[in-house]
């Protein structure tokens, strides 16, 4: 870091600079009435550019005016005088030991104080009181993805274990409100206009809070895997908690929240609305690790609300969380990463993921509310298993979509996914969880609900993007379902015989461009994202190809539970065939237009019931593996019969473990009399969990989205699919202990 005597002589110059330095000039019209910038750069914060942060400052009124300056936290001012210009720079932008400084331009406006570009041609009000402030950057180093990149990181709150720094700080963003060693802030102001600005970060071993802040960010940010441009930040070992606040953030990886290494994050009655920006070729953003969501995930934008990196911790109470597009609670790149969400609301309000986990990383939902327009609910990716929680009553909606989703074939253990606990429902309406080419652990326990419109509550297929591979070699996907009553199917389609279009097992990264018009970006102004930002970028799925040869297994445990549907061996067709995606396709990213339940050598099923576990077959079903214990039942529905051949030879369903070829197919009962069965239909016992249905949800279809049929063929008896509505609709399982009642808010 910079010497304490070469960070004076810098200051001394630069102020020297600033009190001495006034240039005639040619008349200018005294009735302008502006204060202008005639030429300026804000600097750089990439330490092998040599642009130095400068203004030349034309007072084209007839009055003189006054500049505050703030170098490195030392305060002065200047006049202007009528009619004549003033020039300054910083001297020695960067020292021998790679530091490096911006030039911010802050103007005190109602409501809090503003962070103007320096940007030639811009007209200040004479009216304002203005500072050009002179902050040393930050220095960070990217280590993602095989690339080790220096990063320098602009802030107007800057605080460590010796509080706020003002020399890494441009304080006059924020008034007189925040003196230097200070660890607790209160009633924060924040405005910035200005690219690649943070507002608030905790660095070193510091611990600040922050409470009742208003944060506010317009423009660009630079890398959220870093935080450059993030509205809150924590990197290091620093511990950053933020109460009752509010944060708006606007523009390209503008992120609301970054938290890295091993820094630690809390946040109470916080609301958060991130926008996306606008891809035009003006705007000049740092290589990023990502600017945009690999397209195998099927969704499109620029911002995510937030970046969890690393073995950074984030812990969120009784917030709301809104994105546009992208995703709202992001974890990438993670080495022991931790997401502990309760009492939220989680928002997206065109098309993107409400949570994300990748590597080793736990996400827990806990009475949270998920409300997704287009997306899914959460993706658990490749890695050292990570794991997404749904739990304590949540209630989580993908009206258009999915619900949870497990991607990527990368070596690791299994990704978990878990929803769980008395009143917890997830709704969706292509499917529930769906594994995409990769084992995975799923668990639907303790009075839980899940549906869909499909049908399929959860399902293993094939992954259609073939950038993240296919599968490599046999995986195993496991399927609880414990104490709770449900109604749909379980179908194991990830397995074939399948070619990758990829040259040498390494697909070409397109550009996608821009979405069409109607997908949810302003068509005004859109071109193509820069040229190293295209889908996905290098941080994403994008990796070698799959293999010409997919094999996967199934296990599915009924444990204490009630499930009405099939559970079953298929072969499927996904909409896009070949894995190439672009913005004329993205919708169909993941969508299966056919299933046939036939038996599928790839893609082997095996199923287990186990303590008073009742299976109620509605369509043929085909397994290579059944066991039952002497307290749980295949049934079939009022009128007909379920039939186990082996091998093509009947066979009497008892306890025992089945192996072979096996289907469970339904005949119509002789004996059956449908006014009998309705009286002397027992009522449901607290003790044995049942499955009753709900109403429809009113559901809009998504804009050119490729339709799911039914698996299968229905037959007269088979159960309709239980769904969700948030406006009212109850689903209601009786597990264990009791009755679930389940009510979805809008």
């Amino acid at each position: 870091m910079i010497q304490n005597h070469r960070l004076f002589v810098t200051a001394a110059a630069l102020l020297s600079l600033l009190a001495g330095l006034v240039l005639p000039t040619a008349a200018i019209d005294a009735d302008a009435g502006a204060l202008q910038i005639l030429d300026g750069s804000p600097g750089t914060l990439v330490s092998s550019d040599e642009q130095l942060a400068s203004v030349v400052l034309e007072n084209s009124s007839s009055q003189d005016a006054v500049l505050n300056v703030s170098v490195l936290g030392h305060k002065s001012e200047i006049t202007i005088p009528a009619g004549q210009q003033y020039a300054f720079s910083a001297p020695d932008l960067y020292d021998e030991d790679g530091c490096a400084y911006k030039l911010v331009l802050l103007a005190e406006e109602e409501g809090g104080i503003t962070e103007y570009p320096v940007t030639a041609g811009t007209v200040l009000n004479p009216e304002l009181s203005y500072t050009a402030a002179l902050v040393r950057g930050i220095y960070d180093v990217y280590e993602s993805h095989g690339q080790q990149t220096p990063r320098w990181i602009t802030c107007l709150v800057y605080a460590d274990e010796n509080g706020v720094d003002p020399e890494r700080s441009a304080l006059a963003a924020v008034g007189d409100s925040v003196p230097a060693g200070a660890s607790e802030l209160t009633g924060l102001s924040i405005r910035s206009e200005s690219d690649n600005t943070a507002a608030i970060r905790a660095g070193g071993s510091g611990a600040l809070t922050v409470r009742d802040a208003d944060i506010r960010l317009y423009g660009d940010g630079g890398d959220d895997f870093t935080g450059i441009g993030s509205a809150l930040g924590a990197a290091d070992t620093a511990t950053l908690t933020v109460t009752g606040s509010r944060i708006y953030t606007e523009g390209i990886l503008r992120s609301a929240i970054f938290a890295g290494d091993e820094a630690v994050m809390d946040l109470t009655d916080v609301e958060i609305d991130c926008e996306p920006g606008e891809y035009q070729s003006s705007v000049s953003i740092p290589t990023a690790g990502m600017a945009s969501p690999p397209n195998g995930l099927g969704i499109w934008g620029n911002c995510r609300a937030m970046n969890l990196v690393d073995s950074a911790t984030v812990t969120i109470r009784d917030s709301e969380i809104t994105s546009q597009n992208w995703g709202a609670l992001g974890v990438d790149d993670v080495t022991d990463g931790h997401l502990t969400v309760s009492g939220s609301t989680i928002r997206i309000t065109e098309q993107g993921y409400g949570a994300y986990a990748i590597g080793k990383c736990v996400d827990v939902f806990d009475h949270c509310t998920f409300d997704i327009e287009y997306g899914v609910v959460g993706y658990a990716a490749a890695g050292d298993g990570s794991e997404l929680m749904l739990s304590g009553g949540s209630q989580a909606d993908s009206r258009n979509y999915y619900g949870f989703v497990t991607h990527q074939s990368f070596n690791g253990q299994n990704s978990k996914i878990t929803v769980t606990g008395a009143d917890t429902a997830l709704y969706a309406k292509l499917g529930g969880i769906i594994a995409k080419g990769r084992g995975a652990d799923i668990e639907i326990s303790d009075g839980a609900v899940v549906t869909a419109d499909s049908g399929v509550l959860v399902r293993a297929q094939i992954n259609d993007d073939t950038g993240a591979g296919t599968m490599d070699g046999t995986e195993v996907v496991n399927v609880s379902i414990r104490n709770t009553g449900l109604t749909g199917d379980i179908i194991q389609g990830m397995g074939a015989p399948y070619d990758s279009p990829a040259e040498d097992g390494v697909p070409a990264m397109e550009d996608m461009g821009p979405p069409p018009d109607d997908m949810g970006m302003p068509p005004e102004g859109m071109e193509p994202p820069p040229e190293g930002m295209g889908p996905g970028g290098p941080g994403g799925p994008g990796g070698p190809g799959g293999s010409s040869r997919t094999e996967s297994v199934m296990n599915v445990t009924l444990d204490g539970a009630d499930l009405e549907g099939a559970i079953s061996s298929a072969e499927l067709t996904l909409a896009i065939e070949d894995g190439n995606i672009s913005m004329d396709n993205i919708r169909d990213v993941g969508v299966v237009t056919q299933t046939t339940l036939t038996r599928n050598p790839f893609a082997a099923m095996n199923v287990t019931l186990q303590n008073g576990a009742r299976w109620t077959v509605t369509e043929s079903c085909f397994l290579m593996e059944l066991t039952l214990d002497d307290t749980s039942a295949v049934k079939a529905p009022p009128g007909f019969l379920p039939v186990l051949t082996v091998d093509g030879t009947e066979t009497e369903i008892a306890a025992g473990t089945y192996s072979g070829e096996i289907e469970i197919r339904l005949m119509e009962d002789p004996s059956f009399v449908p006014e009998e069965a309705e009286s002397s239909a027992p009522e449901a016992s607290a003790a044995e969990p049942v499955s009753q249905p709900s109403p429809s949800p009113d559901v809009s279809p998504a804009p050119s989205l490729s339709p799911e049929p039914s698996t299968g063929s229905e037959k007269s008896g088979k159960i309709p699919t239980a769904a969700a509505v948030l406006g009212g609709a109850a689903v209601i399982a009786a597990a264990g202990a009791g009755a679930v009642l389940w009510r979805r808010k809008r």
